[in-house]
């Protein structure tokens, strides 16, 4: 029982490590203007696919996915992506979201395109 404790301690530790270093790695934006896409497909400090910061996207980044698969935070409905970004099932979490948009722009974030429920 200690040992499980133990071993999920660490690996909480090793995630929010990965998190801070990940995060350490991007220069600062001079401006607030929302930065362009690049020439080479990236996404900037957002993802505007899913809707989330894009260094913490489940959805396009493989040790992000891997790391909320390790924590058990996988949607059971939509496997590809983090329970704790899945719109489709909870869609107030896209309103958290959307707060750090607004927080760092001051305006509305883009609708995500692959991360909302659909319409009825």
């Amino acid at each position: 029982m200690v040992t499980a404790w133990i071993k999920a301690s660490m690996a909480g530790l090793l995630v929010a490590g990965l998190m801070v270093a990940v995060g350490c790695t991007q220069p600062a934006t001079p401006s607030q203007a929302p930065p362009k896409k690049d020439d080479e497909g990236g996404h900037g400090w957002w993802c505007d696919e899913h809707g989330v910061v894009e260094d913490e996207c489940s959805m396009c980044s493989d040790k992000v996915y891997d790391a909320a698969k390790a924590k058990g935070d996988i949607c059971l409905n939509h496997p590809k992506r983090a329970k704790s970004q899945c719109f489709i099932c909870n869609p107030e979490l896209w309103e958290k979201s959307a707060a750090r948009y607004k927080e760092k722009y001051g305006k509305e974030p883009p609708a995500p395109k692959d991360n909302m429920p659909t319409k009825k």
